[in-house]
């Protein structure tokens, strides 16, 4: 009786096997919430195989284009930083080493020094999470005590990467070449990818897209595309875009205009279509009439020798509408003097850039269960401080 249960069971999972179809949903991710509420992300098999696909083709023309010479006595390997429900995770590092034959090694939670403690063990070769995570590497005060020399990647997505830690990266690790990947849950994590030479160059970059799987184009509050060096919102057309929202048709419906998704990041494409993104949308403020970029004054901050990290954000203010607030963990606390420091930032930033409010932090700031600066938290935290409701 239990073996024709079996049996029948086997049938009906075979029968379903048989049916599936490329266009199908594969996954339901979730969006990181870091600015907002999660959106259940649903994407087909063909969207999914298509960018591990592009990536394996962008792989072998980087490592061509950048040098990188493939020891055959070590293995290709990579470190799983981040979790599985991350496209970064599933996608970049687990989906994709699969394809590739790469070993993959599978941290239970991230820690900078078991993560050098790893590189050095397993012979690790590509270091792949978000850019805070080869910030941290790169930092950590036990950092000599380790062989890394087998590292010859040094990748991240999911969020910015100061320009500032781009030539720091290459110089602490000259046989490394340093790499960033534009892409969101919506796409797949892919969009736009850039390395070597071409990032030592363009430090404020994240790429160009991969034609013909990938388009992107910069569009205005009207629907037109702008032109080159001028700023609008980053759309994305490719096989790789995801099908739609779970149980929130209201929401797929804004996502997308004649087959584009509608990102929600402000950015532009230069002359030589590298892309650039000045920010997500939700994230300017707007102070007294002036629009400031969050990632603008992040990168300036970030620039100070006393900076580990920094998360820009606007909370409501009566007068100007909203105030820039900056939260930021220091590697001496006690060493910050607010005076001072605004006089540094005037040397990159516009007076009305120069946050009004700092939230101080001697630990790295806190994270989404994706391994991303948890703004959305320390924007409320700081609000509960000053008092401040919306």
């Amino acid at each position: 009786m239990l073996l024709d249960l079996i049996i029948k069971i086997i049938k009906i999972i075979g029968y379903h096997i048989r049916k599936i179809n490329a266009v199908d949903d594969a996954t339901i991710l979730y969006t990181s919430g870091s600015t907002g509420h999660p959106k259940g992300v649903c994407s087909s098999h063909k969207s999914i195989i298509s960018t591990l696909l592009q990536w394996m083709v962008i792989a072998t023309a980087r490592n061509i284009k950048d040098g990188i010479i493939v020891n055959e006595e070590i293995q290709p390997s990579c470190l799983l930083t981040v979790p599985l429900f991350h496209v970064t995770g599933s996608h970049a590092q687990f989906m994709l080493s699969f394809l590739s034959g790469r070993k993959m090694v599978i941290m239970y939670k991230w820690d900078s020094e078991k993560a050098l403690s790893l590189i050095e063990k397993e012979k690790i070769t590509t270091l792949n999470g978000v850019p805070t995570m080869t910030l941290e590497v790169m930092r950590d005060e036990s950092r000599k005590k380790y062989d890394l020399s087998s590292l010859k990647e040094l990748s991240g997505g999911g969020a910015a990467r100061p320009s500032s830690h781009v030539k720091e990266l290459k110089n602490e690790f000259p046989n490394a070449s340093p790499g960033l990947g534009y892409g969101l849950t919506e796409t797949n994590a892919a969009g736009a990818v850039i390395s070597g030479d071409d990032y030592l160059n363009r430090p404020g970059s994240t790429g160009k897209p991969t034609p013909p799987l990938t388009k992107i184009k910069i569009v205005d509050s009207n629907h037109k595309e702008c032109n080159k060096n001028e700023v609008g919102e980053v759309w994305i057309k490719s096989i790789t875009n995801f099908s739609k929202y779970w149980n929130n048709e209201e929401a797929t419906n804004e996502a997308f205009f004649n087959d584009w998704f509608r990102s929600g990041d402000l950015g532009y494409l230069d002359e030589d279509n590298f892309l650039y993104i000045v920010d997500r949308a939700k994230d300017i403020v707007i102070r007294g009439g002036e629009n400031i970029s969050c990632l603008e004054v992040e990168d300036a901050i970030n620039k100070h020798p006393n900076i580990i990290e920094a998360s820009v954000y606007g909370v409501p203010d009566e007068r100007l509408g909203e105030k820039l607030c900056c939260s930021i963990s220091l590697k001496k606390l006690n060493d910050f003097d607010e005076s001072e420091f605004n006089i540094y930032l005037k040397d990159y930033i516009a007076n009305f850039k120069i946050p009004e409010y700092y939230d101080l932090h001697e630990n790295k700031l806190p994270r989404t269960a994706s391994g991303k600066i948890y703004k959305l938290r320390l924007r409320e935290e700081t609000k509960a401080k000053l008092n401040i409701t919306d």
